[in-house]
C-alpha cells in the first residue's frame, strides 16, 4: 500500500567457456561459476509509472577468462569479488520521460598478491536518458537525448589506466499505428 517493495536475491550461475577459450595447451577451459547475494528496495509512488530501485550486491566468480601470456590463449581466473550499488530511476513528467541509473563497484582478484582490481572494469558508472513524446497535434513525434558515463579503468596488470569518458547518444522518430520511424545517433561526441 506504501509503495515500497523489498527484495533479497541469491542466485548461482554456469557459463560454459566458449569454443575459442583455450589454455596454452588447446583445452578448452572449465564453466565459468558465480554466486550473487542482493538486497535492495523498490520504490513506486501510487497511482504512478515512476521507479526508483536501491541494490546492493555481493558476487563472487571463479574460472573467468583471463588473457593469457601466449597470443589467443586464456587461463581461468581465481576467485574474483565484485561488490557494489545500484540506483535507477524511471521517471515521468509531463510529456517528458526520464531513465537514470548510477553503479559503484569494487572488484578484487583474491587469488591474486596485493588483490588487484579487475582490469577494464570501471568503479563507476552513469546513465541518463530523456525522451520527449509530446501530446497533441503532434502525438506519434518522439525525440531523445541520452549520456552513458564510464569511469577511468586499469588494465590487466593493474599499471596502465584509461580515462573516464562520457559518450552522448540521440534520437528523433515518429510512431503512428503499427509503424516507427526512428533515427539513431551514437557517439556525437566522437569519443575515442
Amino acid at each position: 500500500g506504501n509503495g515500497l517493495a523489498p527484495y533479497f536475491n541469491f542466485a548461482e550461475s554456469f557459463n560454459p567457456a566458449a569454443g575459442y577459450e583455450v589454455d596454452a595447451a588447446g583445452n578448452i577451459l572449465d564453466p565459468r561459476r558465480g554466486e550473487q547475494f542482493e538486497l535492495g528496495l523498490k520504490y513506486q509512488p501510487e497511482g504512478s509509472h515512476n521507479l526508483y530501485t536501491i541494490s546492493f550486491f555481493d558476487i563472487t566468480e571463479t574460472n573467468r577468462a583471463l588473457p593469457g601470456a601466449v597470443p589467443n590463449t586464456y587461463v581461468p581466473s581465481g576467485e574474483l569479488s565484485l561488490q557494489g550499488m545500484e540506483l535507477e530511476a524511471i521517471h515521468g513528467f509531463g510529456d517528458f520521460f526520464l531513465q537514470a541509473g548510477y553503479t559503484i563497484l569494487n572488484t578484487h582478484d583474491l587469488s591474486a598478491p596485493g588483490q588487484p582490481r579487475l582490469g577494464s572494469v570501471p568503479e563507476q558508472e552513469a546513465s541518463a536518458w530523456l525522451l520527449w513524446r509530446p501530446h497533441g497535434p503532434t502525438e506519434g513525434f518522439k525525440a531523445g537525448l541520452g549520456v552513458h558515463y564510464n569511469g577511468a579503468t586499469l588494465d590487466d596488470t593493474n599499471t596502465l589506466e584509461t580515462p573516464s569518458y562520457a559518450i552522448l547518444d540521440a534520437m528523433i522518430g515518429y510512431e503512428w499505428e503499427n509503424w516507427d520511424v526512428t533515427l539513431n545517433a551514437t557517439n556525437l561526441s566522437d569519443k575515442e
